[in-house]
């Protein structure tokens, strides 16, 4: 979905439940005027993180209720009616929804990076557990049939 007419930044998101991950897709510039009117109409509090080498992919964080506010106040500051700015809202939020692609992290953005809540690794990995699992995952169990 594009923001406005005259910029070629699409968004899309990914929803988290009680957050939602914002991606937005263009030219680097572009991007950067799309955020700030995000910032500006309370869409997000947040920082915006460009995600590959290129720069034309970047990310925030927002909510449902941020994306709602930010279509309202976009459309109450040109017309200054509250009732109209509201299903104005509605309607912007019904398209995101419908267009906006279900976002895909892309080569260098890993998943775990969405979360920002760091990441595990071993210093001296055990190799031999993954063929432990999978010589555990193919040998037949004991189970009794259930009763219904």
């Amino acid at each position: 979905m594009q923001l406005y007419p005259t910029n070629k930044v699409t968004i899309a998101f990914q929803n988290y439940g009680s957050v939602w991950l914002m991606v937005l897709r263009g030219k680097e510039e572009e991007i950067l005027l799309v955020f700030n009117g995000l910032w500006n109409l309370k869409a997000t509090s947040g920082e915006l993180e460009f995600t590959d080498h290129n720069r034309s992919i970047a990310k925030f964080w927002s909510s449902e209720k941020r994306m709602y506010q930010f279509f309202f106040n976009r459309h109450f500051l040109q017309w200054d009616s509250e009732k109209h700015a509201h299903v104005y809202a509605r309607m912007q939020m019904d398209v995101l929804r419908q267009q906006s692609m279900v976002f895909q992290p892309q080569r260098g953005f890993p998943l775990s990076d969405a979360f920002s809540m760091g990441s595990a690794s071993a210093e001296r990995p055990d190799l031999d557990f993954k063929t432990a699992v999978l010589e555990h995952a193919h040998k037949e169990k004991d189970l009794q049939p259930t009763q219904v």
